[in-house]
């Protein structure tokens, strides 16, 4: 038997909710290509012939949405927060055509990863003139038994309403690589103060990823949120190049545009320092910024203004 290709969708939620109402729910819906889940041996024992028993088996489910903003940021975030530090993870493969009962063509697999057996999560959120996303990575390592339990009931599960139909998908929740300032903030002053117009700004690239600790059982633990953002600016005057080497420690803010509303992205003061480097060449000139740091999840602070739509991460 030649099972269908396909990935219909993979859905994060709160331990202990997926049977019910899944709660602080996002699903991978508009994706980069590359979604999947592996199944396969880890930490296998080996005798003095080199021979390897089986330990345990590590089940990893990925995917990279293009429709994660920071509300569905601050979902990954709570779940992260809570005392179990683990999701309930459903991941749909290629489902039966509609119309159709699991009987006349059974589903190709829909993973159910719930309660005690949910998984841990890790991320890497990016925003960029290239690129808005989010890289989801759910994983937990089972003994022998749970995991051929968890693949014969992969045949008979039923997928959650959020992946069937669209599968999740919602264009209103795509957000277009652009921005509209990057700033600093001015110590004492409420004020922001423009880093540079828009047309000076060559690059940029803001990645959020979460670093981890892991479990015997590879369920990752989170430690803490690291920042790191490179900016290219095309001024290089000896201006620009002198006031880059004189703030080291300002508040730092990037604002997102949506399709209506922004987002925010707030680093007081001391919470980045960063590196320069300019360059004045023949066919080239610009001055690199590079921005690093770390904040804990409980200094994570999401707030949001429904009247405004506009949502704010702060990042102390």
């Amino acid at each position: 038997m030649i099972p269908n290709y396909g990935m219909k969708g993979i859905l994060i939620c709160s331990k202990g909710t997926l049977s019910t109402s899944p709660a602080n729910a996002v699903v991978s819906g508009f994706r980069s290509k590359g979604a999947k889940l592996t199944i396969a041996d880890e930490a296998m024992v080996e005798d003095y012939r080199g021979r390897q028993f089986q330990n345990k088996i590590k089940f990893s489910a990925e995917f990279t949405s293009l429709q994660f903003g920071l509300g569905e940021l601050n979902k990954i975030l709570t779940i992260l927060k809570s005392s179990d530090k683990i999701a309930d993870v459903q991941v749909a493969t290629a489902l039966p055509y509609a119309g159709t009962t699991a009987t006349q063509l059974p589903n190709e697999g829909i993973f159910n990863f719930v309660g005690a057996q949910g998984m841990g999560l890790e991320f890497e959120f990016l925003r960029s003139l290239k690129e808005n996303s989010c890289k989801i990575t759910a994983a937990a390592s089972y003994s022998v038994a749970d995991a051929k339990a968890l693949m014969l009931a992969s045949k008979t599960n039923t997928p959650n309403s959020l992946l069937t139909a669209a599968a999740g998908e919602d264009i209103t929740k795509i957000i277009p690589p652009n921005y509209s300032e990057i700033y600093f903030g001015v110590n004492g002053q409420s004020v922001p103060v423009a880093l540079a117009p828009r047309f000076e700004v060559y690059s940029m690239e803001a990645k959020f990823k979460l670093k981890t600790d892991k479990t015997v059982m590879d369920i990752a633990i989170p430690i803490m949120v690291e920042h790191d953002i490179t900016i290219e600016l095309l001024d290089s005057s000896p201006d620009k190049i002198y006031q880059m080497l004189n703030v080291n420690n300002e508040r730092v803010g990037i604002d997102v545009l949506k399709s209506t509303g922004w987002e925010s992205y707030i680093f007081p003061a001391n919470t980045l320092m960063y590196k320069t480097e300019s360059e004045i060449g023949e066919d080239k000139r610009l001055v690199k910024l590079n921005f690093k740091g770390g904040s804990y999840l409980a200094d994570a602070v999401y707030t949001s203004n429904q009247q405004q739509n506009s949502e704010t991460l702060t990042l102390y």
